[in-house]
Order: C-alpha cells, then sequence, then structure tokens
C-alpha cells in the first residue's frame, strides 16, 4: 500500500538504506560495500524509486476513475491545496520529466502510462547509482575508488539494468 505514503526526501533515504541493509545481509557483505556496486550487482531498482513509480501508476488509476469517486474527490481537494500526496506527485511528475497535464495523463492508455513511468524509473535510477559513485570534496564532485570503474559502464547508452551473471544461480 505505498501507493498514497507522502515520501519526504528522509524517508526515501530510510527506505533505501533498509533495502541495501538487507541486501548485504542477504548476501553476507561487509558493511562497508559500496551502494553501488550492490545496486549494480543485483539489478535492483532502489526502493524510493519502485515506490515513486507505484504512486505515479496509481495516480492514473485515480484519474480515470468516475468524476463522483471518493479517490478522485479527494485527490482534486488536494491539489486545490497543493498539499500532502497530490504535492508530491506533482513534484515527481516535474522531476521525472513526465506529463504533468492531468488530463494528458488520464487520456494515456494505461500500458502506455506504465510505460512511461518505467522509463523514467530507469533513467532515476541510473542517475541515482551514478551519483552513488561519487563523493563531494569541497564542492566538487570526484570518482570514488571502490566504484569509479562503474561509471563508464552506467554512462553507456548500452547500458540496461539487470542482475549481472554471477548473481543468477544456474542449476
Amino acid at each position: 500500500n505505498a501507493e498514497t505514503w507522502p515520501l519526504s526526501a528522509n524517508i526515501r533515504k530510510e527506505l533505501d538504506k533498509i533495502e541495501l541493509w538487507a541486501w548485504k545481509g542477504m548476501f553476507r557483505l561487509p558493511k562497508t560495500t559500496p551502494t553501488a556496486a550492490v545496486m549494480f550487482a543485483s539489478g535492483a531498482l532502489y526502493a524510493s524509486i519502485r515506490v515513486q513509480s507505484k504512486q505515479l501508476i496509481y495516480l492514473h488509476k485515480i484519474l480515470r476513475k468516475p468524476d463522483n469517486h471518493w479517490t478522485k474527490a479527494t485527490l482534486h481537494a488536494l491539489r486545490q491545496h497543493n498539499a500532502g500526496w497530490c504535492k508530491q506527485i506533482n513534484e515527481n511528475l516535474n522531476d521525472w520529466d513526465l506529463e504533468t497535464d492531468w488530463e494528458s495523463i488520464k487520456s494515456t492508455s494505461p500500458n502506455e502510462w506504465k510505460r512511461q513511468v518505467n522509463e523514467a524509473a530507469e533513467k532515476k535510477n541510473r542517475i541515482k547509482l551514478i551519483n552513488e559513485c561519487y563523493k563531494k570534496e569541497r564542492g566538487t564532485a570526484i570518482a570514488k575508488s571502490k566504484t569509479e570503474k562503474l561509471i563508464q559502464t552506467l554512462e553507456n547508452e548500452e547500458y540496461s539494468r539487470s542482475p549481472q551473471p554471477y548473481m543468477k544461480k544456474d542449476k
């Protein structure tokens, strides 16, 4: 039921941290294993990006409901006040470079909207992975030594997120 959570930046960080802790525990990795390396090797989307993706898909479901449905009425009330979940959804639409006009979103087919959201999620995930490969020193971004080799792979247009072959268990 993550579709209606209003996620602050701190909650998104906490979600990602908890999931990363679980990944490291599951694979018995040291706590010092770089986040970017774990997420790259597993081929997983960050938890916060998965939640935001679900929220954007849920927005489409609400917009396609009849005008008198309580969820749609609630959404429009929140929109009038630019508050809560609605405010966050509008910020996500802008941040993810998705359509912001609700009537256009409503008229998009469910499959097409999912495709657009999934493409945007992949872009956000890639950007987040690349950012994890850098550290800031005196206002300058410097590649982290443990993950600098990932940067070239992640910046390659051919890159497609998937578990690395050594992560797949062949029987």
